[in-house]
């Protein structure tokens, strides 16, 4: 929380609310062998979040920006108000394997997870929408005093395969992913008040595929490589007229090509190993926020070391 204090003539910034959360979770799995080759294992976890968030901005600055023509439109903020929001989900996964043999496996899996929800600060929501009829820069829509939990369900497809002298590994997978309430980050400006705060999107479509190979060339050095490919979509966005846009911070796609050296050797009568590896990582553009008017391009990192 920033606001220009005239009496200091400088800005002064607060952000103390403070946080006590408490997660726990059971889980359990059974697998079946419906065959010799084919496996079912079924799997469940259920998840609970209960977050606590004490505001422990200072009752003079909370005075100031609750300070409006109509203060009727803003709940009453005060230094102390604890605020309390519990959150759960039941999570099933269900998997089919199918190995032929011992070095090749092919698996189909629905499963669905979550992530919890949240607070924003205290009141964002009902300051947010005081000022936004009357401020001259555009204040984003949807922001409210706390977010959902975001909500996953999905399948995957894939096999594995590894070579009879291990000399070669393969992975191939490719997925459908539905997002309720997808969790999207912006910075918002209200007044003086500049802060951070989470939007959910109603609703998001994730679809693509990933393969990833490690070949060992000689005893000493092996490479590897992976592609991903991700077709990400909003499907909608009731706060906010995205629906269509990609989501942020997924890339359309990602490739890494690296090569890792190793040799054993004797010093002193000592055994050890002299290592080298070097990684090239491709990530394709991205879009910071659902809006998509800023986006990163596309970013090479390149990582090396030894021993």
């Amino acid at each position: 929380l920033a606001l220009n204090d005239p009496g200091v003539n400088c800005t002064r910034s607060h952000d103390s609310d403070s946080q006590d959360n408490l997660a726990y979770a059971v889980f359990g799995q059974i697998n079946y062998d419906l065959t010799d080759t084919v496996e079912l294992s079924l799997s469940a976890r259920y998840d609970r979040d209960e977050r606590e968030q004490t505001v422990g901005t200072p009752q003079r600055v909370l005075n100031r920006f609750q300070d409006t023509p109509d203060v009727d439109g803003v709940p009453n903020i005060s230094f102390g108000q604890v605020r309390k929001q519990n959150y759960d989900s039941f999570q099933p996964k269900l998997t089919v394997r199918w190995m032929p043999q011992d070095n090749f496996m092919a698996y189909a899996t629905y499963a669905e997870g979550f992530r919890s929800g949240g607070f924003n600060r205290a009141a964002v929501g009902a300051l947010a929408d005081f000022f936004r009829p009357i401020s001259a820069l555009p204040i984003v829509l949807g922001i409210e005093d706390t977010y959902e939990q975001q909500d996953n369900k999905g399948v995957e497809v894939g096999f594995k395969y590894n070579s009879p002298d291990n000399r070669f590994l393969l992975n191939v997978a490719g997925f459908y992913t539905e997002i309720d309430n997808y969790q999207t980050f912006t910075a918002a400006t209200i007044s003086t008040l500049l802060t951070q705060v989470i939007i959910p999107v109603d609703e998001v479509e994730l679809m693509g595929f990933e393969i990833d190979a490690t070949a060992r060339l000689h005893d000493y050095f092996a490479v590897n490589a992976s592609f991903g490919l991700t077709d990400s979509e909003v499907i909608k966005d009731t706060s906010r007229p995205t629906a269509g846009n990609k989501a942020p911070a997924t890339p359309d796609y990602t490739f890494n090509l690296g090569g890792q050296f190793n040799m054993p050797i004797t010093l002193g009568g000592m055994d050890g190993e002299i290592f080298l590896r070097a990684d090239w990582q491709k990530i394709g553009p991205v879009f910071s926020v659902v809006e998509n008017f800023s986006q990163r391009s596309t970013l090479d990192i390149v990582n090396a070391r030894g021993g």
